[in-house]
C-alpha cells in the first residue's frame, strides 16, 4: 500500500509540473554529506530547503544542483 501511495504522490507532482523532492537522507546521500551536516547548513542559512509546516526539509533537484556547485562537486561546464 505505502508504494502505491508513494507512486500516486509522485505522479501527482508530474501531473502539476512540479519537480520531485527529496529528502534529507536522500539530498546528503546524494551529496556525500552526512544528514546532520546538511540540516545545520539549512538551520545557519547556508543552503536553500524548502520547510514543511511539520519542520521536515525537502529539497528539488535544482537545489542539490545548486549546493553541489556552491561546495565544488559539480563542474562549472556542467552546471550552466
Amino acid at each position: 500500500m505505502l508504494l502505491c501511495l508513494a507512486g500516486y504522490i509522485s505522479s501527482t507532482w508530474k501531473d502539476r509540473g512540479m519537480s520531485r523532492q527529496y529528502s534529507v537522507t536522500e539530498a546528503a546521500s546524494e551529496l556525500g554529506v552526512h544528514v546532520n551536516t546538511l540540516r545545520k547548513w539549512v538551520d545557519k542559512g547556508r543552503v536553500a530547503a524548502i520547510v514543511l509546516p511539520t519542520g521536515r526539509r525537502r529539497f528539488t533537484q535544482e537545489q542539490l544542483d545548486q549546493i553541489k556547485r556552491d561546495i565544488g562537486i559539480l563542474p562549472k561546464a556542467l552546471a550552466a
